[in-house]
């Protein structure tokens, strides 16, 4: 199965309370940055780091280490800013 060169996330909202984030924006690739994952890795998937919301595929990543990575980047932005990263692009 071929693995997706690039995983782009977007950003669902739970309802929280006004000014709960104070920050300049809410963008997933933003949040994803402060949560320190640039050059963040599992196996050869790794975190961009010109773009947070970008994944790259150094060329032999696989299936698992794809749905690995994205399980811990939507955690530690979940855990850290409580927001629900949904992916925008369909695994199959």
């Amino acid at each position: 199965m071929e693995c997706l060169q690039q995983v782009v996330f977007s950003k669902i909202f739970q309802r929280i309370l006004k000014n709960k984030l104070e920050l300049p924006t809410t963008s997933a690739g933003y949040l994803i940055d402060k949560c320190g994952l640039k050059g963040f890795a599992v196996g050869d998937f790794v975190v961009s780091e010109k773009h947070a919301n970008f994944i790259i595929n150094k060329g032999n990543g696989n299936y698992k280490d794809l749905l690995k990575i994205i399980e811990i980047i939507k955690e530690k932005v979940k855990n850290k800013f409580g927001v629900n990263l949904k992916l925008e692009v369909k695994l199959i």
